[in-house]
């Protein structure tokens, strides 16, 4: 890697090409990133923002591997893991919607009962710790300086997109209230939230099977690589971020149904106004530590 783009500032992981490669069109003078066999990643500037955009491919297995690789190689200050998820109906999203994860429970890991799962704390034995604090099913991520950060240019309520940027709309709401689009045309607006999100190994195949999961977790959408990534950046100590466009219901396998481009679009503007924020704050030749 040049010396002018090192350290990675942002790298931008997605499990797919899709969730990444909106954000190709914004780096200047890209090159290719070389992990390992088969995994490959490119390198540019945003502004002042060297930025790598990585496909892991799909799973906690493939997430781990390609950033415990990308994070042992590359001085990365943050690691941002976009993409899209299945939202819980029992929640406050809706299909459209933008969640940025605030704790991330890691589902499928622990004790398999008949009625459901336990955690590893059943086991006794934590995922890892840090700083003596043992750490089982539960990820947290204050430790990132990046959320506090974003949460500060984009926060909660309602936005629209303006020549693929998210901007504020009018109309506001608390994470406890969901709020129903109703002040603007429902096409035209989505909701951005911070909260919990679940990582499965295996998706909601019904509409039962994703109310228990939300009942056991209380989480407001799953994925399948968010604790995976936020687990290596712990160990890392790399500020994590994950942001996840909303495309469909979890259980709901009638992929016709699914408005994937539409939550990927969303994900695309939020993720676009932190970049652009992120660069306009960092002069040229001097980039500090985001957060």
């Amino acid at each position: 890697m040049p010396d002018s783009l090192n350290p990675v500032d942002v790298a931008l992981m997605g499990a797919v090409s899709s969730e990444v490669d909106r954000f190709a069109t914004m780096l200047r003078s890209p090159f290719a990133l070389d992990l390992f066999p088969g995994a490959t990643g490119v390198c540019g500037r945003v502004g002042a923002l060297g930025v790598a955009l990585l496909v892991s491919g799909v799973g906690k297995v493939n997430a781990s591997a390609l950033s415990a690789a990308l994070l042992t190689r590359y001085p990365v200050k943050s690691l941002w893991l976009v993409g899209s998820a299945g939202a819980y109906r029992e929640g406050p999203l809706q299909v459209g919607d933008v969640l940025v994860s605030e704790t991330i429970f890691c589902g499928d890991e622990g004790v398999l009962k008949s009625d459901g799962t336990l955690g590893n704390r059943a086991i006794g034995i934590p995922l890892f710790h840090r700083d003596g604090e043992p750490f089982f099913e539960t990820l947290p991520i204050d430790f990132s300086p990046a959320l506090r950060r974003v949460r500060e240019i984009t926060p909660a309520g309602r936005y629209r997109l303006e020549e693929g940027r998210a901007l504020k709309a009018s109309g506001e709401f608390g994470t406890d209230s969901p709020g129903i689009r109703k002040d603007r045309d429902a096409g035209a607006d989505f909701r951005l939230f911070f909260g919990p999100s679940v990582t499965v190994s295996l998706v909601s195949g019904d509409r039962q099977t994703a109310c228990d999961r939300y009942r056991m977790y209380g989480a407001w959408a799953e994925n399948m690589e968010g604790s995976a990534v936020a687990q290596v950046c712990c160990r890392f100590r790399v500020p994590f971020l994950e942001c996840r466009g909303i495309s469909n219901f979890a259980g709901d396998r009638r992929k016709d149904r699914w408005r994937l481009d539409e939550a990927l679009e969303h994900l695309y503007g939020v993720v676009r106004v932190w970049l652009e924020t992120y660069s306009a704050a960092t002069p040229e030749g001097r980039v500090e530590k985001l957060g």
